[in-house]
């Protein structure tokens, strides 16, 4: 899959996508994206930890989403369909990435 970058935005979808607020190539990128109704803040970060030893290199993913719905069916929605979903999407995407690595 090849995402599309124009400008700061990431599209991840048809008409969806992140702001890239900050983006080091061999450092670390950021994404961002704020929608104010419903309110959610979400903040995804990819950073490579250089030089664990002499031949590796680690890849530390951190997500952060927040919204201000508090209703039961958002936080069943949170817990029961998007954390499993995120989980499920992030360990396809480092298999990717490994698959990738180990080719070069």
């Amino acid at each position: 899959m090849i995402l599309k970058v124009e400008f700061n935005r990431l599209e991840i979808a048809p008409n969806n996508g992140l702001t890239v607020t900050r983006l080091d190539p061999s450092n670390v990128m950021l994404l961002h994206e704020r929608v104010e109704q419903p309110f959610i803040n979400w903040t995804w970060v990819y950073y490579l930890e250089k030089k664990i030893d002499n031949e590796r290199t680690r890849l530390i993913i951190r997500t952060r989403i927040e919204s201000d719905n508090t209703s039961l069916g958002a936080l069943i929605g949170t817990y029961v369909i998007m954390e499993p979903g995120a989980f499920i999407m992030e360990r396809k995407m480092l298999k990717g990435f490994k698959a990738r690595a180990e080719t070069n």
